[in-house]
């Protein structure tokens, strides 16, 4: 029985010391959720002073400091057109922070150990001289502590004050500046943000509305950045859809005859080439001819180059329109001569589109008074038909080509020569 009661109190000793512990674990870590807030906050606010700073000293002193007009100085309210330098908008910014904030137990000022004038650089208290030297140490941590201040714990959170390149370029001549060797980086004071701990649910709502406007400011500026990310996405695609653009155009002058608006003689080279592999691959025949206009040098002697050049449009018209297949190619060759290609045609194929094209082009009737064959415009042709491509070379099959149309003309011009190998 003394064993069950000594078991039943230990027992509920170790309960109730669970529960003390249970109890003073959940105060101490609500404290420090508290803490942790209050410091983030504290950070938060203190960026967003330092950000304000830099976007005013940038944005507005930067232009306005170039006008006769405008005065900068910390005495600004002696001028008529006169801002506030960027250390006295900072100061500024804290006292209506923490005017308007008063319910938030928020306060912001700023302070150095410096004797800048007009600035609170005397009666510095312990925190605020330890805090200078801390951060002057090292530039890059805040310093912080919590302390009682009028009966109140608060969270007292120091950030440096860093020399910017335009702030050394001012502070160097400025006559109220208390020294002239200014460099970038120099610690010139504290930024300190002071906040309550005191509170319970007050201060607690207080983070809470504090958080809620940092959301806020920071959906605006995930907003912001997602319309900057989205603009500069569809730029980027329409300068690569223009880029594309342009460069299918470039190709497409580059393949093309400048005053006929045909294939000119590389796109005849590189189409040939691909479809004598297909055909090669395929077994198909493959057929190849040049037309040559007859006595074109006296027709431009004659009549002027002008009419000669409106006479090979007119031609490449004619010979582009007479070709009914998507395969079919004609193509500027040079000068006066145009290359003729005709994929998977075979020697009767190709016979009948070289008459078609001989019928079309003497149906022209273009004058030429200086022909010794005829009144009007008239032509060569040649076609070469491969049957086997395989077993042919096509350098060896253009040869042909062209010696046929060289026959054509030595038996007299406007005639055909055909032959299939």
């Amino acid at each position: 029985m003394i064993e069950n009661r000594s078991l039943t109190t230990i027992t509920i000793c170790l309960m109730l010391l669970a529960t003390l512990m249970s109890v003073f674990s959940a105060a101490h870590l609500a404290e420090q959720t508290l803490l942790e807030r209050l410091q983030i906050n504290a950070k938060l606010a203190a960026d967003i002073v330092h950000e304000a700073r830099k976007l005013y000293s940038s944005e507005a002193v930067d232009r306005l400091k170039s006008l006769s007009s405008v005065e900068v100085s910390n005495r600004y309210l002696d001028f008529a057109h006169g801002i506030p330098n960027p250390a006295t908008f900072t100061i500024l910014l804290g006292e209506r922070l923490t005017a308007n904030h008063a319910d938030l137990n928020l306060h912001v000022k700023m302070y150095s150990d410096l004797p800048f004038k007009n600035r609170e650089s005397r009666n510095l208290d312990d925190f605020a001289r330890e805090a200078v030297e801390q951060v002057r140490r090292s530039p890059g941590s805040p310093f912080q502590s919590i302390e009682t201040l009028n009966g109140n714990r608060v969270l007292r959170y120091a950030d440096p004050m860093i020399m910017q390149q335009s702030c050394v370029n001012c502070h160097v001549v400025h006559p109220d500046s208390p020294k002239r060797d200014w460099k970038v980086g120099d610690v010139r004071g504290v930024l300190e943000v002071t906040q309550s701990i005191n509170g319970g649910r007050r201060s607690f709502q207080s983070l809470f509305l504090i958080r809620i406007l940092f959301v806020v400011i920071g959906l605006f500026s995930i907003a912001a950045i997602l319309v900057m990310l989205i603009r500069n996405r569809r730029e980027k695609q329409q300068q690569r859809q223009n880029l594309k653009d342009k460069t299918a155009q470039l190709e497409q002058q580059a393949l093309t005859d400048a005053l006929t608006q045909i294939p000119n003689r590389r796109r005849f080279d590189q189409e040939t080439a691909a479809a004598w592999g297909n055909c090669s691959r395929n077994g198909r025949p493959l057929s190849i001819g040049l037309i040559d206009i007859d006595y074109f040098k006296r027709f431009n002697d004659n009549l002027g180059h002008p009419e000669g050049d409106k006479c090979l449009q007119q031609i490449a018209a004619c010979l582009r329109n007479q070709l009914k297949r998507p395969v079919d190619l004609v193509a500027r060759y040079g000068g006066e001569e145009f290359a003729l290609l005709l994929p998977e045609t075979d020697y009767e194929g190709a016979v009948r589109v070289l008459g078609n094209l001989h019928q079309a082009l003497d149906a022209l009737q273009i004058p030429h008074p200086a022909s010794p064959i005829a009144n009007h415009v008239t032509a060569s042709f040649s076609m070469i038909t491969v049957r086997a491509v395989k077993q042919q070379e096509l350098q060896s099959v253009m040869k042909q080509v062209d010696e046929a149309l060289y026959s054509a003309k030595e038996q007299g011009r406007n005639r055909q020569i055909t032959r299939q190998i």
